[in-house]
């Protein structure tokens, strides 16, 4: 694959990036979660849209949002038909995002808004990844516990396809969402996925909040199957044990 690092511009203008935003019942949470954006984008010289999915919400968060929305001038709202799950409404919104590069964040603002500007920062000296990596994380108690021994056991099964403690919050160059369009997986692992394609990648260190506002939408039962997905599709250790 080639690799350039030239930043890429449209007729003279700002480049424009993308922010893909699935959500699940995040109603009480959207006030806050665009308030962030907007204090977040202020000082970065670009344009933004924002490409929210909402994954089979049943608390009226598409009403909210499509109002909230208003205040941005680019926009979509994708409505998906029912809940398929985090990973399908990151690459929903992904088909629908037109920017120069996309930033894939979720809405419960665990990963700060504020951190925006070190991803564009690092995308215009030439990377075509960025990965925020979680120095710190509020979970506790088993929760935490799960967390850190999974990242812990991804890195080393996988031979560190992606960063240690990251996952979703990310920027990625147009030509990466180009490749992770043409991939015909059907269950991507996108965390992982986008390192994997071998372009210039570089890291930003930022510690994970705690919810602004509800509780977790991912169940334990959805982790496990995510964290099963991640695995089987990067490493074949698992396959070669049974």
């Amino acid at each position: 694959m080639t690799n350039t690092n030239q930043v890429p511009k449209r007729d003279g203008e700002a480049p424009l990036i993308s922010l893909v935003i699935p959500m699940l019942n995040e109603r009480d949470g959207i006030d806050a979660l665009f308030s962030a954006i907007i204090e977040g984008v202020k000082n970065v010289p670009a344009r933004f849209e924002i490409v929210v999915v909402d994954d089979g919400s049943t608390d009226g968060t598409h009403e909210v949002i499509e109002e909230k929305l208003k205040c941005f001038s680019q926009w979509r709202l994708l409505s998906l038909s029912r809940n398929f799950g985090q990973q399908p409404a990151y690459r929903a919104g992904l088909e629908e995002a037109t920017g120069d590069a996309v930033i894939f964040m979720e809405a419960d603002l665990q990963d700060p808004p504020s951190l925006i500007a070190e991803l564009f920062e690092e995308w215009q000296k030439g990377y075509k990844v960025v990965t925020g990596v979680r120095m710190s994380r509020a979970e506790k108690g088993m929760r935490r516990w799960a967390f850190d021994l999974y990242h812990v056991l991804f890195y080393r099964l996988t031979d560190r396809v992606m960063p240690a403690n990251s996952g979703m919050y990310s920027l990625i160059d147009r030509v990466v969402v180009d490749h992770l369009l043409k991939t015909p997986e059907i269950n991507l692992f996108i965390p992982a996925l986008k390192n994997w394609f071998g372009y210039s990648q570089t890291t930003v260190k930022y510690a994970r909040l705690d919810r602004a506002v509800g509780q977790p939408k991912q169940t334990l039962r959805k982790l496990v199957n995510y964290g099963v997905d991640g695995l089987t599709s990067f490493s074949d250790l698992p396959l070669q044990w049974i």
